[in-house]
Parts: C-alpha cells; sequence; structure tokens
C-alpha cells in the first residue's frame, strides 16, 4: 500500500510539474518583450530630454529610470527566452547566452536602481556634483560589467541566430547592430537622441521576431 502510494503521489508531482511548464511556456514570449518594450520606451525618454536631471547627473532622467526599473527584472524572461531559441541548434552557446544574459539583467536593475536614487536625492535638494562624485566607485565598476555582459550575451545570441539553419538571421543581426548602438550612445555620448531609441529599438524588433517565429 505504502508503495502505491508513493507511486500516485510522484505522478500527481509530474503532473502539476507539466502543469506549471505548460503554463510558463504560454507565457514565457509575453513576458521576454516586457525588458525590450521598456528599454525603448525609457531611451525614447532620455533622448527627449524629459525629466533630465541638472548639472553633473544630466546623463540621468528621472522618468527613464521609473520606467526602466519597471520592466527591467523581465530581462531575466527575454534572455530565457532566447537562449532556449539558440540552444535548439547550438545548446552551449544557448545556456551561454542565458547565463550572461540573466546577469546583465542583474546589473541592469541596480543601476537603474541607482539612477531613481540619485533622482530622488536631487529632490529632496542634494548636490548633484556630490551625487555624482560620492557614487562614483559605486557604479563604474557595474556599468563597465553590465556592458560587457551585455555585449557577450547580445553578440553571442546574434551569431548564433545568423549561423543557424532557421529563417531568424535578420533577427540576429538586428540584436547585433542593436547592441552596437547603445555604448556608441550611452559610453561616448555620441548623437544619444539617435543612437539610444534606435540601438534598444532593434533589440526590440529582434525579440519581437523571434516570439513570431516561435
Amino acid at each position: 500500500m505504502e508503495q502505491v502510494e508513493e507511486m500516485n503521489q510522484k505522478i500527481a508531482s509530474g503532473e502539476k510539474s507539466e502543469y506549471w511548464n505548460e503554463i510558463f511556456n504560454s507565457w514565457l514570449p509575453i513576458l521576454a518583450l516586457v525588458a525590450p518594450i521598456t528599454l525603448f520606451s525609457s531611451a525614447l525618454i532620455r533622448a527627449s530630454g524629459v525629466g533630465v536631471l541638472p548639472d553633473d547627473l544630466d546623463w540621468i532622467s528621472k522618468y527613464e529610470a521609473i520606467v526602466g526599473l519597471a520592466g527591467a527584472p523581465f530581462g531575466v524572461a527575454t534572455f530565457i527566452f532566447v537562449g532556449r531559441i539558440v540552444a535548439d541548434e547550438f545548446p552551449k552557446t544557448g545556456v551561454m547566452v542565458t547565463i550572461f544574459g540573466v546577469l546583465f539583467t542583474g546589473f541592469m536593475v541596480f543601476i537603474t536602481s541607482f539612477r531613481g536614487l540619485a533622482a530622488g536625492y536631487v529632490e529632496l535638494g542634494v548636490d548633484p556634483a556630490l551625487i555624482n562624485e560620492g557614487g562614483l566607485p559605486i557604479w563604474v565598476i557595474p556599468i563597465l560589467i553590465y556592458n560587457l555582459l551585455g555585449f557577450i550575451a547580445h553578440i553571442g545570441a546574434g551569431i548564433a541566430l545568423i549561423r543557424g539553419k532557421s529563417t531568424l538571421s535578420w533577427c540576429g543581426w538586428s540584436m547585433i547592430l542593436g547592441i552596437i548602438c547603445i555604448p556608441i550612445a550611452q559610453a561616448f555620448y555620441f548623437h544619444l537622441e539617435i543612437f539610444y531609441p534606435l540601438g534598444t529599438g532593434l533589440i526590440l524588433l529582434s525579440i519581437i521576431g523571434l516570439v513570431r517565429q516561435r
């Protein structure tokens, strides 16, 4: 009797696990779009100059921080989704894309939170120069790691999609061009109003293409 009950429990547990997988897999493509959509929206806000902080913190828009922080955690779903697609033909690359992408998402949440915190201190009357100088040791290294992880994840996924036998090569090119445009805007501040929305828009376009193909 005990063996029968144990078997029944395993069967019930397996059914629940399968049901959970079905729900997760059905929602994953939708969740994968959240981070790219909010990132593109925040880029448009920053490019428009709305809510830009004064003086030394003119690289931060408080509204960009709010919108970005709302969607940044969903980057985990984005890279699980992309990693699975890549893994269909390149398993090791797919795992790499997911790992680096999830780590990239963690740093993105941290950096976006810092921007929101800086905006809050400015609202309270703290000198922007003091915030910028005081926060320099905190955010510089995370930003470097964030850019490195994002570059590896997106370039790796892009190359895999281009090399794959499916019809997703254009998604790969869009992803690669997008991740190249973003540092041009954020790191070098070269025509930020053009390259920041362009880069995030290309990445969004590539994810939309992957979702539609699935």
